[in-house]
């Protein structure tokens, strides 16, 4: 929870009680109530690029400075609800409400990739893995020998319908029409084009650094109630919501080429909650309890033509 909208946390550790009987780890908020006079306030919490130094692997692959911001300005308020017969004097309706909206703009980091070549790629000097050029491939401690060289030698003539390609499917590194799969190839053109020389890159033709919108948002509101002395009753409504943008896919760590399509998270939860308290005597005293929660996960494909395979297999050759 926002710690603008929470008055309390709790961390249990042991001794549990008999509403939170299970650890090994309980943690529990109560949210802020309103009381008697008016309270709330505004808030501002704010980060900008250009106060941020450079990270260093931008600097050290001549990309600019990302420019990532977080803004997350908010309010809230509380105070009682004066209803003509309920609550004249201040003392038994009241009411929190809050709200924040974040505007955050997100690095994502810089990551390295090699991807197949079109003719025109930096560093490709006309060969093009996409149409099976693989000649100008060097090996990966960029040694002088090609690293075709090195594919294994075989007496077997070249057929596409063997499940392993011999080195007569190859003539100095360019390989055979008939040992290409057409499938295969729609799923190369899937593949971004390099943007760098490897020979300047340690290897790598690919390398992207992206600076994602993920606006967010939450709002809560707080109705507390007094029926007696004895008698509490107070409900909590909760919403948030979020768009998460996907450049790498959905939960992606460590995948190092973007996907052909956009994908963004759309998230959202809503959650309603109830409960009655009860001082039956000095040593008793009653609570119950009741919430809904529902929490929404989607995840949103932009262009959808960019990863069908007629539109990938007319791609860039």
């Amino acid at each position: 929870p926002n710690v603008e909208m929470i008055a309390e946390l709790k961390v249990q550790s042991a001794a549990y009680s008999a509403a939170e009987p299970n650890g090994p780890i309980v943690v529990t908020t109560e949210t802020k109530a309103g009381g008697r006079d008016f309270h709330g306030e505004a808030y501002m919490s704010a980060r900008n690029y250009n106060m941020d130094a450079t990270d260093w692997q931008q600097k050290a692959n001549g990309l600019p400075k990302s420019q990532s911001s977080l803004y997350y300005p908010g309010v809230n308020i509380g105070g009682p609800v004066p209803l003509p017969g309920v609550s004249r004097d201040h003392q038994k309706l009241f009411f929190f409400a809050a709200t924040e909206i974040a505007q955050q703009h997100v690095d994502q980091g810089v990551r390295k990739a090699a991807v197949p070549t079109a003719a025109d790629s930096p560093g490709a000097n006309g060969h093009s893995m996409r149409n099976g050029d693989f000649s100008n491939v060097w090996d990966m401690d960029l040694s002088v020998a090609p690293s075709y060289t090195y594919w294994p030698v075989s007496t077997y003539p070249c057929s596409p319908t063997d499940w392993y390609y011999s080195a007569k499917c190859s003539a100095s590194g360019v390989l055979s029409p008939s040992a290409i799969d057409p499938a295969g190839k729609i799923l190369l053109n899937a593949f971004p084009l390099p943007n760098v020389d490897p020979l300047l890159h340690g290897g790598n033709n690919l390398i992207t650094d992206f600076t994602t919108s993920n606006p967010r948002n939450q709002e809560i509101l707080r109705l507390d109630y007094a029926i007696n002395d004895n008698a509490h009753l107070f409900g909590r409504f909760n919403h948030e919501n979020e768009s998460v943008p996907w450049p790498y896919g959905p939960y992606n760590t460590w995948n190092q080429v973007p996907y052909p399509a956009s994908q963004t998270g759309k998230n959202a939860s809503n959650s309603v909650n109830l409960t009655l308290t009860n001082v039956l005597s000095p040593s008793i005293t009653n609570e119950a309890s009741i919430g809904y929660t529902r929490l929404t996960l989607e995840e949103m494909l932009g262009n959808t033509n960019a990863v069908r395979s007629e539109e990938r297999r007319v791609g860039k050759e």
